[in-house]
């Protein structure tokens, strides 16, 4: 089975996993549903399956039904069997150490991850179980032994070329936390060697905050010490000290405070990203007091309960973290008591921690708590207005398809009906109330903070219950206020709740949107009025509607209107056309002649075509428009020689035959490709090596980065982290000056761009067409002897910035012009897009990114 892009994985674990799926039949010991599990899991293992076995969401459903509501149990029980099928009983005893380490740690994920926990299965299945048993499995499958899985490899190159391939840090979590003194040794070495025998890597700081081993924290708070000018380092240690066990946090908060590190951007940021407060100014925002009030609210959990109740709502904000930092599920009764009688201001602090909570079930309890009780503070419900039935639960998709994407049962977020109706009937309310299309709510809590209610999205909310509920009565009263949401959001809820309309109310709103504004919603509505023209369920009036649109020129709606009436009864047909070209709007008198125009091309209904000729022919003082279609439908009608289609391939071409080009074989170096070559074969590397020694000269110098740190030259060149031209680098006299003195013009910026290009494996499959094209411009290797130098990938961004700066002028961009030209001419369409699978997602790579 091929279960990854990267052939030298597939080499190592095709095999194992190829037993296991043909060995899962005659697997003894099994019920049937952990054979279905199995079975899904691998299926999602596949690299080449492209549907959708939903592996995790069929753990939680067995979970739920099997009343495994703590994580730590999740392969304890019947589940065991699963894991012990996958990875052996040796293996899947690893496994349960890890799910029981999961249970306390963060569950929390993505950019606005925090350091809170929960043992609930339904925080932490969803979000990385399918990646923890790739990670087992990926491992057991390579048959390496402990030391091979430290290293990634046998050897130094298959070490170098797995490092990124191999995730061994939840195996590594639950080595060092079963006590395995090979692994302990072997990261403790890493953290203090001089000789760099042990490469320390970002896992291994994770695993030591997952396992909250105190001897390998003591070795990683001695490291951050000593780490001072060594900004990465450091920022490596602060972003992972809170992903695993509360320990491991406190001892490392406790080291920053006995030391002063505070004053440090990088732990700011750290800290910021911890608590939910941001890490965009965290320097401006993190102060000494607020690192001291953290480290007071975790050690002293009764404090965070006072803090609660504090009239500071930084107090309120980080006393709710503090709980959940331990168990959110205890910040519950703290929250619904603030919601049932504080200011608004506590309130609303609460409002944001539950922003960071991630979790669907207790969010939509305490915001629903908050709708009941506080609906007429519209601040307080702009805090919980993003936590009400938002699009990670439930998502009304522009390109969604209503009958493979439903709309979730009721049930999944209401008790009953009546609980549901009574939350429409609030933000029914609401909207009401508002007096201005949005409300901005500047500052927010916090000085930083800003939130804004819009109608907008309060229409969003009404729709979604109306098409939980799906009722007709619930359906038209919400699309009373759709007009208040953008036209992407109108369109998307348009689509769902008049995907099958069945009331004359209905049938006329989705008619009279055919001229909506916004060009997506006009789409939909055009869409659903000629299902809805086809089956027969307009009438009269709507058609009439239909041709007073015309008046509009919105290209799109025309032409679905014009295809609608030109398939009329040949009596509807015939006096619509009439009362279009009657029509004192030449928009509509252009329709009108559109739709006799089509009718002659496709050589239909001439009878009419014939009686309409004198009405064609009154129309006085056409516009040159109107007199190039009269003349066109004149010439078509009078005369018996066919006319020019897209059914006879307007003359040109045999429709019926399939199109071939032929494409030119390219042999050698192209035109293009020799432009691209240096003379000397050894000017790239010479060039590369120059700008290393620039930078090993320079490793001393010290500069402030745009986000306030003190950096490195030997570390980071670039002053703006993100930047992409000469300026975002360091010393950039200094590389103008080796610019202008060493290449000196952008085309040879283009060919030391090429000579260094930068590829992995997921490219490979370009590789052929770029090398017919290039020819010898095209050479990987070309840095094979100095791309392990330290400096080579910092020479590589200097190289970057510098092309982005120079690289770019009429010369470049009429080589750029020659290459697309070449790859027009000499690459198939089958050469130019690639599909691969990225987790569970199937994407497309095109060659237009190599190009």
């Amino acid at each position: 089975m091929k279960i990854s892009w990267y052939g030298i994985v597939n080499d190592l674990c095709g095999a194992y996993v190829d037993k296991l799926v043909e060995g899962l039949d005659k697997a003894k010991g099994l019920t049937c549903e952990a054979r279905e599990i199995i079975n899904c899991y691998l299926l999602e293992l596949n690299y080449e399956y492209h549907g959708n076995a939903n592996f995790e969401a069929m753990v939680e459903k067995y979970a739920e039904e099997h009343g495994i509501s703590n994580v730590a149990e999740l392969f304890d029980g019947k589940l065991k069997p699963v894991a012990e099928y996958l990875i052996g009983r040796e293996w899947s005893d690893l496994l349960q150490r890890y799910m029981r380490i999961e249970s306390e740690s963060p569950y929390t994920i993505g950019y606005v991850r925090r350091s809170i926990r929960c043992p609930r299965t339904e925080v932490h299945v969803r979000r990385n179980l399918k990646s923890v048993i790739d990670s087992f499995v990926m491992l057991r499958a390579t048959g390496f032994s402990t030391a091979h899985i430290l290293r990634c490899g046998r050897t130094y190159e298959e070490s170098q070329e797995l490092s990124d391939k191999l995730n061994i840090f939840p195996w590594l979590a639950s080595m060092i936390d079963a006590g395995d003194r090979e692994c302990i040794d072997y990261v403790k070495d890493a953290m203090t060697s001089e000789n760099n025998s042990n490469r320390l890597t970002f896992a291994h700081f994770r695993a030591i905050a997952k396992s909250g081993n105190m001897e390998l924290l003591e070795t990683e708070g001695r490291l951050l010490l000593a780490a001072r000018l060594q900004e990465g380092l450091r920022q490596a240690i602060i972003e992972t000290m809170d992903e695993g066990r509360t320990e491991s946090f406190i001892y490392m908060l406790r080291v920053i405070m006995d030391n002063n590190l505070q004053r440090f951007s990088a732990v700011k940021r750290g800290l910021a990203v911890s608590t939910g407060l941001g890490e965009i100014e965290a320097p401006e925002r993190i102060t000494e007091k607020f690192v001291e009030r953290v480290f007071r609210y975790v050690t002293e959990p009764e404090e965070a309960t006072k803090a609660v109740m504090s009239n500071d709502p930084m107090e309120v904000y980080l006393g709710l973290w503090a709980i959940a930092f331990y168990n959110v599920e205890n910040i519950v009764e703290p929250v619904k008591s603030l919601i049932a009688s504080a200011p608004a201001y506590r309130v609303e602090a609460a409002m944001l921690m539950l922003q960071c909570i991630q979790f669907p079930s207790m969010s939509r309890e305490l915001v629903s708590s908050a709708l009941h009780a506080r609906w007429s503070d519209h601040g307080i419900i702009a805090g919980a207005m993003p936590l009400y039935l938002n699009d990670q639960e439930f998502h009304i998709g522009w390109y969604g398809n209503p009958k493979e994407n439903p709309v979730p049962p009721l049930e999944k977020f209401f008790q009953s009906v009546e609980d549901a109706k009574r939350d429409f009937d609030i933000f029914v309310g609401l909207i009401e109330s508002m007096k201005s299309s949005k409300e901005t709510f500047d500052p927010y809590v916090f000085p930083w903070m800003c939130v804004e209610l819009s109608r907008g999205e309060v229409a969003t909310k009404i729709c979604k219950i109306a098409l939980l509920i799906d009722t007709p009565e619930y359906i038209e009263r919400a699309l009373a206020y759709i007009d208040t949401m953008d036209a992407y959001d109108r369109a998307r809820f348009m689509k769902y709740m008049l995907i099958n309309p069945t009331t004359r109310t209905q049938i006329e709103f989705v008619v009279n949107a055919m001229s909506d504004r916004g060009s997506e919603a006009r789409i939909v509505a055009c869409d659903i009025v000629a299902t809805l023209s086809k089956e027969g369920r307009l009438t009269a009036d709507d058609y009439l509607a239909m041709e007073s649109h015309l008046r509009l020129k919105a290209s799109g709606m025309r032409i679905a209107i014009i295809g609608i009436l030109g398939v009329l009864p040949d009596n509807e047909a015939v006096a619509s056309v009439r009362r279009l070209l009657s029509d004192k709007s030449a928009e509509r008198r252009l329709a009108g002649l559109d739709i006799i125009k089509n009718w002659c091309d496709k050589g239909e209904r001439k009878l009419l075509v014939e009686s309409l000729l004198q009405v064609v022919e009154s129309i006085s003082r056409p516009s040159s428009k109107e007199r190039i279609l009269i003349d066109s439908i004149i010439a078509s009608s009078g005369s018996n020689e066919e006319s020019y289609n897209e059914g006879n391939g307007f003359g040109l071409y045999n429709p019926d035959e399939e199109l071939c080009l032929e494409l030119d074989n390219v042999t050698g170096d192209s035109t293009v490709g020799k432009v691209l070559v240096f003379e000397d074969k050894d000017r790239a590397e010479t060039l590369m090596r120059k700008i290393i020694s620039i930078i090993e000269e320079n490793a001393d110098y010290e500069f402030t980065d745009t986000y306030g740190e003190t950096k490195r030259l030997g570390n980071s060149v670039r002053i703006k982290p993100y930047g992409r031209n000469l300026q975002a680098l360091a010393k950039p006299d200094m590389w103008r000056e080796f610019y202008e003195h060493e290449i000196g013009n952008p085309v040879d910026m283009l060919r030391l761009q090429l000579s260094t290009i930068n590829t992995n494996s997921c490219d490979e499959l370009f590789f052929p067409a770029l090398k017919r094209i290039l020819g010898s411009a095209f050479h990987l290797d070309a840095m094979k002897d100095i791309c392990q130098n330290p400096f080579y990938e910092l020479a590589c961004e200097v190289r970057q910035c510098l092309y982005d700066e120079f690289g770019h002028s009429e010369s470049t961009w009429r080589i750029a012009a020659d290459v697309m030209s070449e790859i027009a001419l000499h690459v198939s369409a089958d050469e130019l897009v690639h599909k691969y699978k990225r987790g569970n997602s199937y994407c497309n790579s095109s060659l237009k990114n190599y190009s």
